[in-house]
């Protein structure tokens, strides 16, 4: 990653893997691997603006509270996983679901 794409993501964006379940001998799902927040890549939250509404594909309207601007390189994330932003000083500042990803020639975009 360049060093002027550093300057430009300056959070930095964790994704939570669920936890592992299988059934025990009575049938119960029980947790084998508790739910953990990975590193997933450098980012910039920006809180949304005026207009905070996305039309899905299938015309699912979903409204947003904030957008993720990620660089090309970093991994696609999932939608409906929870993520969290940090800022460089380490305070969160966005906790939320993946509504949706897109990948631009450039860049790629999560709404939460």
């Amino acid at each position: 990653m360049s060093t002027e794409a550093k300057g430009r993501y300056t959070d930095m964006l964790y994704v939570e893997q669920p936890a592992e379940q299988q059934l025990n001998e009575l049938g119960d799902l029980v947790d084998t691997k508790e739910a953990e927040l990975v590193k997933w890549g450098l980012c910039r939250e920006e809180p949304s603006s005026g207009n905070r509404v996305l039309q899905d594909a299938d015309g699912t309207t979903l409204a947003y509270q904030s957008e993720v601007y990620l660089h090309a390189s970093t991994p696609a994330v999932p939608i409906n996983s929870l993520i969290k932003v940090f800022n460089a000083a380490g305070i969160e500042v966005l906790h939320g679901k993946v509504l949706r990803y897109k990948k631009y020639n450039h860049y790629a975009k999560v709404w939460v």
